[in-house]
């Protein structure tokens, strides 16, 4: 889950776009942010509550609800919408210039909010203010909240971090944020769809073009698929078929339906065990979706939430912008928050730790903890970016 470009107040140059016929004007898709925004919560509550406490409290993972925690299928989303917000602002105007400046400023806009985090990390971890590994016994998670923070390291991995180790650059090296495994997949995705953007004017079959890309990558490795889905609803979006679709009457109501069958998935697989052997055509489908489950969930949800008029505006409003204007940093902060504050109030609660309402409140207080903290830390990044962009577009004059 990044920090993507911003497709917004972003108009067709009728001079000098070779497809400008064929293209609507686009504003600011606010619903990019917001879905991205609720989807990073989605995360933090998954890591901070169900991941903490799911061996004490195995009851807190249960079919009807985690679908609105379910942290790993919110992974599936991000990069479908990294790959639509990625693809936006060129497909709205076709400025190559304006690709350009994406292309170059993709990598920093991912190392600068990262390397901020990994050096607040490394002080935390040297002050002494992370207990994760004391915790991680009374909840019974070494194998993960013992393992979130590094016990041994060197100045110099904390260097290559946020700038080669996190992308898998180089020689492995000591990790400072676990959740960033979503890194390298997010910047080699990024590189795939701007290669795409490059040769899209050129080519004349464009929806079938991308259909086929999305059909290839899916039998080669589906993460680069969403990505590839993304390119597509922007595409849809950019030539006014998202809006001929979410105009008719019936999509008001077949919508929100695909956003249930998103739920039903979810609440299905989790009531019912994996279907092991093929006697059926039947068995044959369920296996296909049991190994797919989080990818169809993906895609049923975003095709219904971009749908559905009531949703977009669901998405559009105030609280959704203001979570799509911290998501990458709550997503950068959870571990720290997990590790100091909710490790340290673990240490001092275990007697209590047997009660739902006293886990519910320590991991309510750290999910609105990580909130303040990446607020914070966007306020810090967005000045930074500023420089960057600067610095950028200085160059490339």
């Amino acid at each position: 889950m990044t920090e993507t470009a911003n497709p917004s107040r972003l108009v067709p140059n009728k001079a000098t776009s070779p497809t400008s016929a064929a293209t609507k004007q686009v504003g600011r898709v606010e619903e990019i942010d917001g879905i991205r925004g609720w989807a990073a919560l989605c995360v933090v509550v998954f890591h901070v509550c169900l991941e903490t406490f799911s061996k004490l409290h195995p009851h807190f993972v249960n079919p009807s609800s985690f679908f609105f925690f379910d942290g790993p299928m919110a992974v599936y989303v991000f990069f479908i919408l990294s790959g639509d917000a990625l693809s936006t602002p060129f497909l709205s105007t076709e400025k190559k210039s304006l690709l350009d400046k994406m292309v170059v400023k993709r990598y920093f806009r991912l190392v600068a909010p990262i390397a901020i985090m990994t050096a607040i990390t490394v002080v935390a971890i040297r002050i002494g203010l992370t207990h994760n590994k004391e915790s991680a016994l009374i909840v019974h998670r070494e194998d993960w909240l013992g393992i979130l923070m590094p016990s041994d390291f060197t100045m110099l991995d904390a260097l290559k971090y946020p700038f080669l180790t996190v992308f898998s650059f180089g020689e492995e090296g000591k990790g400072f944020n676990p959740f960033l495994w979503t890194m390298p997949i997010e910047l080699t995705g990024s590189a795939m769809v701007f290669l795409y953007l490059y040769v899209h004017s050129r080519i004349k079959r464009q929806t079938l073009t991308l259909a086929v890309i999305i059909a290839f990558t899916f039998l080669a490795n589906k993460w680069y698929t969403l990505f590839f889905l993304g390119v597509l609803f922007s595409h849809l979006r950019v030539n006014g078929q998202l809006d001929h679709i979410r105009g008719k009457m019936s999509t008001r109501v077949i919508a929100p339906l695909l956003v249930i069958a998103s739920y039903a998935l979810e609440y299905r697989f989790l009531s019912v065990p994996d279907v092991t052997h093929v006697t059926s055509w039947l068995d044959s489908i369920t296996i296909f979706a049991q190994d797919n489950k989080k990818f169809l969930m993906a895609v049923l949800f975003l095709i219904g939430a971009y749908l559905s008029k009531d949703m977009r505006r669901f998405f559009q409003n105030g609280v959704s912008r203001f979570l799509g204007k911290v998501s990458f940093p709550i997503y950068l902060a959870q571990a720290l928050v997990i590790c100091t504050f909710s490790s340290y109030v673990i240490t001092r609660s275990a007697p209590y730790l047997d009660r739902t309402d006293v886990c519910v409140a320590i991991g309510a207080t750290g999910v609105a903890i990580t909130i303040a903290f990446g607020y914070c830390l966007s306020i810090v990044e967005r000045h930074l970016m500023k420089g960057i962009d600067r610095v950028v577009a200085l160059a490339m004059r």
